[in-house]
């Protein structure tokens, strides 16, 4: 069941329709009525609500979209509850996910691949400075607006680095085809080089037009812990820069990747 009727009677708000649905949650455009902006409202789905790890994740993002204020992150404004169903009420960002952008021209250009691993970055290391982990990273959590701005979003699975509790965080929650070989194994001492190896798939995803791995979950959680990914110097032209980065990225050994947001950012922003 989808929470249309409880939406529409926050008060304050005019609901203008549902724009995204996600594994426990649904977002719908509205207008807050007091100052006529346009935002976007989040709500638990009434069956999740039950569910104390989900209220414990959507307490989380709330509290931490909440707590931040940054151009790469989608800005949290309120929450509450209505008839026992915690909302969040955040900034409406005119964009289209990356999954999207993917998905209708198969590669991207280097340039714009650039720029979305840049502003995810920054995104992280916004994350990282607050002490979290992002999680599920993926091209549906990246929104990219008309002016080419990365802004990232859905940090329903975001948990403190180095201290996800079993039984409240399942780190392996998140999207096969994009985590680390740490979280595929069930890891609770993530940190933002788990992170680091999801932003690489994505890298490679937007480079390739493919994922390096696709199959039934158990094969692709394997695939992440015992395979490389293939990249073909003969088929594709690689600029150096993605030389530079992705297999630092994609190493199975996260001693060999990006220690930091600020370390990566630093190649990326200076790399050829």
């Amino acid at each position: 069941m989808e929470p249309n009727s409880d939406l529409q009677t926050i008060p304050g708000y005019q609901v203008q329709g549902k724009i995204a649905t996600g594994g426990f949650a649904a977002i719908f455009k509205a207008v807050d009525m007091a100052t006529f902006q346009v935002v976007a409202i989040k709500m638990l789905y009434p069956e999740k609500a039950k569910n104390q790890a989900y209220i414990h994740r959507f307490t989380t993002e709330s509290q931490l979209l909440l707590s931040l204020d940054s151009p790469w992150i989608v800005k949290g404004l309120k929450r509450g509850t209505v008839h026992g169903l915690p909302y969040l009420v955040m900034e409406y960002v005119p964009c289209i996910p990356l999954s999207h952008l993917i998905q209708r021209n198969g590669t991207l250009i280097p340039p714009i691949c650039r720029r979305v691993m840049i502003d995810t970055a920054k995104a992280l290391q916004v994350l990282t400075d607050k002490g979290f982990v992002h999680c599920d990273l993926k091209p549906d959590n990246l929104l990219v607006t008309g002016h080419d701005q990365v802004k990232l979003c859905d940090l329903g699975l975001a948990e403190p680095a180095g201290n996800l509790a079993r039984g409240v965080s399942d780190t392996t929650a998140g999207t096969p085809e994009f985590m680390s070989p740490e979280q595929a194994l069930g890891k609770l001492d993530l940190d933002f080089r788990s992170d680091c190896y999801s932003m690489g798939i994505i890298l490679y995803q937007m480079m390739f037009g493919r994922l390096p791995f696709t199959g039934k979950r158990e094969e692709v959680l394997l695939a992440q812990v015992k395979e490389q990914p293939f990249i073909d110097d003969v088929t594709f032209h690689i600029p150096p820069w993605v030389k530079a980065v992705m297999p630092r990225m994609l190493a199975k050994d996260r001693e060999r990747r990006f220690r930091t947001p600020a370390e990566l950012l630093w190649e990326l922003e200076n790399a050829p």
